[in-house]
């Protein structure tokens, strides 16, 4: 049986670098005292030639290191490149073949889950337009870490445990379970969340909101309620996680 609303529920269960290095391949060197000559319209440069003798200008140790890596010049900088800027028509025919997957069977499905916590950032607009996607998916466990205290409150009158995790606005689910957590390279501490249900997977848009809290790991929450304003809210979670990077 599944509890409307995804912040309710009675008597619960609780407890990516395309990169490229430019530059040639390191050159073989001529011992530090060589000189090169400055080569004659009929001969080739020569090394350890004596300049008395040379009727042309030999080049100085510092011309040659100036082309020459590694002689009294610091090594190149790599030079990593960036992925490619995608098209509308791209970042769209990507976004609907996650959906896709999700919905085929559940290793493929898990398997897009997992590839949406680390989704590359132009991608994240076009999936958070998907937040209020109906459609169900073959993912049936949803693993996030909150950052943000009163997880689960218990109302006292009622005697109705609320579970409210930012972002994830209402859904169905049929088990939750909470515990110590960490999140990201900074190992934050927070609550883990891990929701279940038995006999439908979740909603697609449930699944993303899911996948980009992991995607996005910031705690600067908007303060209007994700319940009313679900995209809304998205949006400017968004704002605020690159704003803070």
């Amino acid at each position: 049986m599944g509890w409307r609303g995804g912040r309710v529920a009675l008597l619960p269960l609780v407890g990516a670098l395309v990169a490229g290095c430019s530059g040639s391949p390191p050159k073989s060197l001529p011992p530090p005292d060589a000189v090169w000559a400055d080569p004659g319209p009929t001969k080739k440069a020569t090394l350890g030639t004596d300049p008395k003798t040379e009727t042309q200008s030999p080049r100085s140790r510092d011309d040659v290191s100036r082309d020459l890596p590694g002689i009294d010049s610091p090594p190149e900088t790599p030079k990593w490149t960036q992925p490619r800027t995608l098209s509308r028509e791209e970042r769209r025919k990507i976004v609907d073949g996650y959906l896709r997957r999700m919905r085929s069977d559940r290793s493929a499905a898990n398997q897009a889950y997992r590839e949406l916590t680390r989704v590359r950032a132009d991608l994240i607009p076009d999936l958070i337009a998907e937040v209020q996607n109906p459609q169900r998916s073959q993912v049936y466990e949803l693993k996030i870490i909150a950052l943000h205290d009163n997880v689960a409150v218990l109302d006292e009158d009622s005697g109705v445990l609320y579970y409210n995790v930012q972002g994830m606005g209402r859904f169905e689910f049929d088990t939750v379970t909470l515990g110590k957590g960490t999140l990201g390279k900074r190992r934050r501490d927070g609550t883990r969340v891990i929701y279940r249900n038995i006999s439908d997977g979740f909603p697609l848009g449930v699944v993303i909101r899911a996948a980009l809290l992991q995607r996005l790991k910031s705690s600067r929450y908007p303060a209007f309620d994700d319940d009313t304003e679900l995209v809304r809210w998205w949006q400017e979670y968004y704002r605020r996680a690159r704003a803070a990077n």
